[in-house]
């Protein structure tokens, strides 16, 4: 089913097409293993991935922009 929606408590990917566009695959390359954005391995993908950017992830209101928790003082 389109969109596919996945995440956790650290935000969420909304992929229209992750069969057939690029930003949406990398999302999924990225969340099943991190280091694939990250040079060396970045530049050993298909040239259909250079100068592509990833679907960005949504983070909740509750966590930072690294997806740590907010401290909530009461």
């Amino acid at each position: 089913p389109k969109p596919y929606v996945f995440g956790d408590v650290g935000g969420t990917f909304v992929l229209r097409d992750p069969g057939h566009d690029p930003a949406d695959f990398l999302a999924v390359l990225w969340r099943a293993y991190w280091p694939v954005l990250d040079e060396p391995l970045r530049s050993s993908l298909p040239p259909v991935f250079h100068g592509v950017e990833s679907t960005p992830m949504k983070r909740p209101p509750s966590v930072d922009a690294d997806g740590n928790p907010l401290r909530v003082l009461y």
